[in-house]
């Protein structure tokens, strides 16, 4: 099993799936890595709270929660630099790949070692993951 890098232990991942046993599975993959795992959201409307209310250092999503696809989400999380793994057995991977260049997709079902070692690569590409900050709620103006 291909752990987290060690000294990151804000890492948090946020995990956006529909199916419960699906998520428990990854929560558990994921927290024997070494992470620390925000949700999962098993809803769209679960899962904008939680990426408006969380530190998130990498979003590991399906492309559909219920009957709404997480677009809308992965646009909020790729505005704050959340770098994302979409693991889906819908949508395409290279339009999702040209919409989000950088992220990653994993067809379901996916090996766990596999998994992990394309979060390991992400570590590789983007550092540490410092957790990203949240989005700001209070506008501001200038005087």
């Amino acid at each position: 099993m291909t752990p987290v890098p060690p000294g990151d232990s804000n890492f948090g991942f946020e995990l956006l799936f529909l199916h419960p046993i699906v998520a428990f599975d990854l929560r558990i993959t994921l927290e024997q890595a070494g992470a620390t795992v925000i949700g999962p959201a098993l809803t769209v409307q679960q899962a904008e709270t939680l990426s408006c209310e969380e530190h998130i250092s990498v979003a590991l999503m399906d492309v559909r929660l219920g009957d709404r696809d997480v677009f809308n989400v992965a646009a909020k999380l790729w505005d704050r630099g959340v770098p994302m793994v979409f693991h889906t057995g819908h949508g395409a991977a290279q339009a999702l790949l040209a919409r989000w260049p950088g992220s990653k997709v994993l067809t379901k079902p996916t090996r766990s070692d596999v998994l992990l070692s394309t979060i390991a690569g992400l570590f590789r590409k983007f550092g540490s993951l410092a957790p990203s900050p949240l989005p700001s709620t209070s506008s501001s103006s200038s005087p």
